[in-house]
Parts: structure tokens; C-alpha cells; sequence
């Protein structure tokens, strides 16, 4: 038996990353528990004595919103990831810098998490904590939860200027239809392969059955794609891409 000169190559799978950053969405949209149900049954404004007693009522129910949201943020993380793996052959460059605004946001709430914690902490009831006066404590659980609301809302404008990138980044290419949900970029129910899938090194064909090795200038099939799919492929990286037709 030869011996194995070469390592196989890794096959690139933008189908299954695109299904965990969905699913990814869909653990932070249920970790919006804790911002949209907890916080807002707990937290009464102006008033320290109210929020502080609210707490202690339900200590549990708190402790599950920030448990939601740091697992919000933990799929974050990885959504932020695998985006970056998803557009790095559409534009590296633009792609890090997107990863650095999103990762620069996630930091920032990973931070906020601590003003969201705290507030147990303090209406804890513990000897050390006697130093305080109960009025003092009750205020400072109202000003560390409202520090969190303002460190939440700084994270957004990095997250807003991520999702700015992300947005320029799958503007100009083809979105395959049972993605999309519709006929963008189709004819007669054919699927047109994104620029990005043509300049991956490697491309998984399923009519072949088995994934090819693409040399420098890449080479991907695209079914049904227009005049104007084609020219922006060449445009945007020098990749080949080879028209077929399905038969009907």
C-alpha cells in the first residue's frame, strides 16, 4: 500500500454553516427572554425599593435571564464565526473587519453581564454587605441594572455596523432559491451557485457525487445563471464558472 503523500483537503460546506447560523439566530432570538419578559417585569424606574423587592420575589426568574443572556451572547460568538468563514472568500478583508465589529460588541456585553449579575449580589443578604444601609444597596442594584441597559445599548452601534458589512457583503451576489424562498436570480426553478462557493478553493459538487479539488482559478458550476451573474464572477475574483442546464 502507497503511503498518503498529500493531505486530503478540507471541504468547504457553506449549506451546513449557513443552517447553524440559523440556528445560531435562533437561540439568541429565544435568549431575548431575559430583555423583553424578565427584565421588564422587575425592573420599575425611579423606584430602588420596588426593583429591589422584585428581585428578591423572584431571585430565580432573574437568575434565568441572565443565564438566557449569556447564552445569547455565547451563540453570537459563534454566529460571528461562521459568517466569517461564510464571506471570507467574497472579501477577507471586509469580512475580518465585519468579525472585529461584531466581537468588539459581543465583548461589550460580555461586560454588561456584570451590572446584570450584580444586583443579586448585593440585596444578598450577608454580613459584609451590613455596612450598607438597606436604602443604599436598594439604589445601587437600580444603578447597576440601569448601567447594563446603557452598556447593552453601546453594543448595538458595533452590531449595527457589523450587520452594515454583512449587508454589502450578500448585496451583489445570487442567493440560491430554496434559501431565499424564491426565484431570485432563477429561471424555470434552476439554482444558481453564489460567487463565493466559485472562488472556494473547495467546491462540493452533488451531480458528481463526491468533492473536487479546485486548482488556483476556480472552477464551479452555476446553473441558470444570467450574463450578469457571470460577469461579476470574473470581476470579482477571476473565477471561472462553467453554465449548465438541468434537464427538464
Amino acid at each position: 500500500m502507497e503511503p498518503i503523500t498529500e493531505a486530503s483537503p478540507r471541504v468547504f460546506r457553506p449549506k451546513f454553516m449557513g443552517r447553524m447560523v440559523g440556528v445560531g439566530y435562533l437561540v439568541l432570538a429565544v435568549s431575548g427572554f431575559d430583555l423583553f419578559y424578565v427584565l421588564p417585569k422587575l425592573l420599575v424606574r425611579a423606584n430602588a425599593a420596588a426593583t429591589a423587592a422584585n428581585i428578591k420575589a423572584h431571585e430565580g426568574l432573574f437568575l434565568a435571564g441572565f443565564a438566557a443572556a449569556l447564552i445569547g451572547l455565547a451563540s453570537y460568538l459563534v454566529v460571528t464565526v461562521l459568517l466569517y468563514r461564510l464571506y471570507e472568500p467574497v472579501n477577507r478583508t471586509l469580512s475580518f473587519c465585519a468579525a472585529l465589529f461584531s466581537l468588539t460588541g459581543c465583548v461589550v456585553q460580555a461586560v454588561a453581564l456584570i451590572f446584570h449579575l450584580m444586583p443579586s449580589l448585593v440585596l444578598d443578604d450577608q454580613p459584609y454587605l451590613r455596612a450598607f444601609t438597606l436604602e443604599q444597596r436598594q439604589a445601587l442594584a437600580l444603578i447597576l441594572l440601569r448601567s447594563y441597559g446603557q452598556a447593552y445599548n453601546i453594543s448595538l452601534v458595533f452590531f449595527a455596523f457589523y450587520l452594515i458589512q454583512i449587508g454589502y457583503l450578500t448585496f451583489p451576489f445570487d442567493i440560491p432559491a430554496p434559501l431565499a424562498g424564491s426565484a431570485r436570480g432563477t429561471r424555470r426553478g434552476l439554482a444558481c451557485v453564489p460567487v463565493s462557493a466559485a472562488r472556494s478553493r473547495h467546491v462540493s459538487l452533488r451531480d458528481a457525487g463526491q468533492p473536487r479539488r479546485m486548482s488556483s482559478g476556480a472552477v464551479a458550476i452555476s446553473k441558470g445563471c444570467g450574463r450578469k451573474t457571470l460577469a461579476r464572477a470574473g470581476h470579482r475574483g477571476g473565477a471561472m464558472v462553467i453554465v449548465t442546464r438541468q434537464e427538464l
